[in-house]
């Protein structure tokens, strides 16, 4: 949670600094959870990608080896295709044509399009909104999650007659709300707990959808559609964590909107920052459409319900309780950290 509210509140040397000092150290401790690295090392990655951005802009084009020697220590090592298909789409030049170009390949597979897609993205949101490219890489890493596209390997996807299937589906970014609240509930898990990433997805989706329009790859129509699901999304967690907003005010250290006001994102700003000073009146249950009731809320309502007291039997019955769930839950937070970790380093290649 430290890295993620460094992150998204553009404190960039900070969180690459964090990283690079206990990115091994995690990797290598045998006591914790496989795959707790993955976050830093990411960070690492993209704090690296946006120097070469700016080096590029400079005129100065970066080496292989001058970036590998960088990430290396930390997981990765680009070969050189992947770095030159990477150099072409953060230089300068045309960028409606790279995009459309990349929507409308039918020589790479989905996968692949999205990884160059991403840089794209970065680059929008750092030249247009002044976001750097650690929030863009995180935005993007989990909206990929909510596109319409078939799984696939590097050489494309395999179709109904058995062929491969290169490039994007017509409608991979058509916004499916079902998709995108099961994104949210499984950040907002009790094991996942990933809550300024949930705020972060839903203040952040906006520009991704905007970047789309700006390159043709969705009509205003679309536009208005996605912003009008994700307004109602927006409202429903502003309305059931209406006491604890201000946790999550980097989202007004972002530039607003297309197609909000200064009034309006004034109101909501106003609204996060009065949650820090207003007391509830009561503990709110917050059973909603991302996450079940708290652990804090299910604790408080066994505290403050009467209760008889337990006999020894009971008591042993309910540390066993206790412990076979403790088990069940740390099988399965290991297993989740596995598979993301293996998502990622597929990602990678």
């Amino acid at each position: 949670v430290v890295l993620q509210l460094l992150q998204f509140y553009k404190l960039t040397e900070q969180a690459e600094s964090l990283s690079r000092k206990v990115c091994i150290n995690i990797r290598d401790d045998r006591s914790l959870i496989p795959g707790g690295e993955i976050y830093f090392e990411d960070t690492i990655f993209l704090g690296t990608i946006e120097r070469v951005y700016y080096r590029l802009q400079q005129g100065d084009r970066p080496t292989l080896d001058e970036v590998n020697g960088e990430l290396q220590e930390f997981g990765f090592d680009l070969d050189q295709d992947t770095f030159d298909d990477l150099l072409f789409q953060l230089a300068a030049g045309d960028e409606r044509q790279k995009v459309e170009n990349l929507l409308q390949t039918k020589t790479a597979s989905g996968d692949r399009i999205l990884k160059l897609l991403n840089w794209q993205f970065c680059k929008y949101l750092l030249e247009c909104r002044g976001l750097n490219f650690i929030i863009g890489g995180t935005l993007f890493f989990w909206l990929k999650n909510t596109f319409n596209i078939r799984d696939s390997e590097d050489n494309g996807d395999v179709g109904e007659n058995g062929t491969k299937e290169l490039g994007l589906p017509s409608d991979c970014f058509v916004f499916q709300q079902d998709k995108f609240e099961r994104q949210l509930k499984s950040l907002g898990s009790f094991l996942s707990n990933q809550w300024p990433q949930v705020a972060g997805l839903l203040w952040g989706a906006p520009y991704f959808y905007e970047f789309l329009y700006e390159y043709g790859a969705v009509t205003e129509e679309n536009l208005e559609h996605v912003r009008d699901k994700l307004t109602g999304l927006q409202q429903q967690f502003m309305e059931n964590y209406s006491d604890g907003l201000w946790h999550y005010s980097f989202v007004h250290g972002w530039p607003p909107p297309a197609g909000m006001s200064e009034e309006a994102w004034a109101a909501e700003k106003e609204r996060f920052d009065r949650s820090f000073t207003e007391v509830p009146d009561r503990v709110k249950k917050r059973e909603t459409a991302f996450a079940p009731q708290s652990g804090l809320e299910k604790a408080l309502t066994r505290l403050t319900s009467p209760k008889k007291p337990l006999t020894e039997a009971e008591k042993l019955k309910e540390a066993e309780q206790q412990a076979a769930a403790e088990k069940k839950r740390r099988k399965k937070q290991k297993a989740r950290r596995k598979e993301t970790k293996k998502q990622k380093r597929k990602q990678r290649k």
